[in-house]
């Protein structure tokens, strides 16, 4: 993907909390996973996304199919930036993934 077509789609409606069927992954869930082939977005894009989804009414807490959030993900594949944004949108930083939160995840 890159960062003009998804603010486009967001921007004409497109639903950010659409999750894919498989996984159950939002948007936001890919954003901060590790680089997909094909994708072009930068790690400040990435977080300039996830800010806009977060406007466009984002639930940022939304636990894929193995139950981890995007706190846990962004952590787990070290995007800083990513973490700000959702820190920001007061993500619950406390939320437990396999007994650990994004914070022992961190560390």
């Amino acid at each position: 993907g890159d960062f003009q077509t998804i603010e486009f789609l967001l921007d004409n409606g497109a639903d950010p909390n659409e999750t894919e069927s498989e996984h159950d992954l939002t948007a936001i869930h890919v954003l901060v996973d590790g680089p997909y082939k094909g994708q072009t977005i930068t790690e400040i894009e990435r977080a300039q996304l996830i800010r806009l989804m977060i406007k466009k009414g984002a639930y940022v807490n939304h636990p894929d199919k193995h139950q981890l959030t995007p706190i846990h993900k962004a952590v787990i594949n070290d995007r800083s930036e990513c973490v700000d944004a959702l820190i920001e949108a007061n993500v619950d930083p406390n939320v437990v993934f396999m007994g650990e939160r994004a914070l022992s995840i961190a560390a």
